[in-house]
């Protein structure tokens, strides 16, 4: 995939009002309420958990396959090492960079969206902010399942032990962060050439 496919979403419509535990991304690029999502027919593929300033914070139904960080046992990616800043999206671009290394775990997680916008690997910090609203986002997930039948919607596994997450945050050149989604602020340095899930998320702009 090249880097060209990744975009900001910028270019969709924000309804207000939403809250938190209640509202959906539609395959169109609206954000609406679960009630008007089903009302007007449209299809939801990710769930509101967060805003800040312009941006609002949406997790996707579904979870990639089980994928390495990177197709090399060493190499230092180009993502940010900080675990308290919110850059999935500029961490993903920088792996996708990487002609050197490839990220199979990131090139799977830009290429789940074809509507002229693009999903990412979250960082760290975006882990921990969702992981906060994990039980809200999870009665919207099982709203979509019931409603959905047919999304493939994946909830957020929160009392299973399979709940480790691939964050695009790095640690060195041999191990990147995975996260566990079952408790805040628990990520666990990780060798890059281990399968593991990740949850993608994307950014709308209001």
């Amino acid at each position: 995939l090249s880097l060209a496919g990744l975009t900001a979403c910028d270019e969709h419509e924000y309804i207000e009002p939403y809250t938190i535990g209640n509202s959906v991304l539609c395959e169109d690029g609206e954000i609406m309420d679960t009630t008007s999502c089903r009302l007007t027919g449209e299809t939801p593929i990710a769930v509101v958990f967060y805003t800040k300033g312009d941006s609002v914070y949406a997790v996707w139904l579904k979870e990639t396959a089980a994928l390495a960080f990177s197709d090399h046992t060493a190499g230092i990616q180009g993502t940010s090492l900080s675990v308290t800043s919110d850059v999935g999206f500029t961490n993903t671009a920088n792996l996708l960079k990487n002609d050197s290394i490839k990220s199979p775990i990131a090139e799977a997680t830009v290429g789940i969206w074809s509507a002229g916008q693009s999903a990412f690997v979250p960082s760290v910090n975006e882990m921990n902010l969702l992981q906060q609203h994990a039980v809200e986002v999870n009665q919207v997930l099982q709203w979509c399942q019931t409603v959905y039948p047919s999304s493939g919607t994946v909830l957020l596994p929160l009392s299973e032990q399979n709940c480790w997450y691939w964050t695009s945050t790095e640690v060195s050149s041999t191990h990147a962060y995975l996260y566990s989604i079952r408790r805040c602020y628990s990520e666990q340095s990780t060798p890059k050439v281990q399968a593991h899930k990740a949850r993608p998320i994307v950014i709308v702009r209001k």
